[in-house]
C-alpha cells in the first residue's frame, strides 16, 4: 500500500514539490517465522533543523525535535506504535498505549537504511513483528521540517482547519484504515 502526505496538520494543501511517500509492506522474516512490517519513506530533504554529522545512526531520544518522517500504527486497546525516521540514520520507536502513555522505550532496531540524494532522501525501515501492536487496524502518518515560524507539519489523514490550535500527532479519532 502507498500513500501520499499533501496536506498540513490542518487540512491546508502543500505545494506537489513537498509531498512525502509512504509505502507498506510486509516481508517473511526466516529467523522468527513470522510478517514484518517494512515501511519505505521517499521524502524532500531540507537538512532543517540540521542534525549534525557527528550524532551517532541508530535510536536518538526526540527526535521529533528536527526532520522526520512518522507512522503511527493503532491496534486493540489503544496500543500504538510509534515509529520516527529521519534522513541521516536515526530512528526513534516507541510503544505507548492511550493518549500519550509511553508503555516502552526506546525499541531498537538493526536494519533502517537512509540515503539522501540531493533535495530528496529515502529510506527503508523493517519493524519486527513483536514490535506491532497486536490487531492494527488503524494508522497515520506525518512529516515534520524547518525551525520556528517555518516549521511545516504534515499529516496523511489531518484534523480540520481551524478545530485545533496546534498539531498533536496522537489524536488517535483521526487515524484511518489500515489494511494490507
Amino acid at each position: 500500500m502507498s500513500y501520499t502526505i499533501n496536506q498540513l496538520w490542518d487540512s491546508r494543501t502543500v505545494p506537489e514539490h513537498d509531498n512525502v511517500f509512504v509505502q507498506f509492506e510486509y516481508v517473511d522474516n526466516s529467523t522468527t517465522n513470522t510478517r514484518d512490517l517494512q515501511i519505505k519513506v521517499q521524502a524532500p530533504f531540507y537538512d532543517d533543523p540540521n542534525i549534525n554529522d557527528t550524532v551517532p545512526k541508530g535510536s536518538m531520544d526526540k527526535l521529533w525535535e528536527y526532520e522526520v518522517v512518522e507512522v503511527f500504527l493503532l491496534g486493540s486497546d489503544e496500543k500504538y506504535l510509534e515509529i520516527e525516521f529521519s534522513p541521516k540514520e536515526q530512528y526513534l520507536l516507541l510503544q505507548l498505549q492511550g493518549y500519550r502513555n509511553v508503555i516502552k522505550s526506546p525499541l531498537y532496531i538493526d536494519n533502517y537504511s537512509a540515503k539522501i540524494d540531493g533535495k530528496t532522501w529515502s529510506g527503508t525501515y523493517v519493524i519486527p513483528f513483536e514490535y506491532l501492536p497486536p490487531n492494527v487496524a488503524k494508522f497515520n502518518a506525518y512529516a515534520i521540517h524547518g525551525t520556528d515560524d517555518a516549521r511545516q507539519y504534515l499529516a496523511l489523514f489531518p484534523t480540520p482547519f481551524g478545530k485545533f490550535k496546534e498539531p498533536d500527532f496522537h489524536r488517535l479519532d483521526y487515524f484511518q484504515k489500515f489494511e494490507l
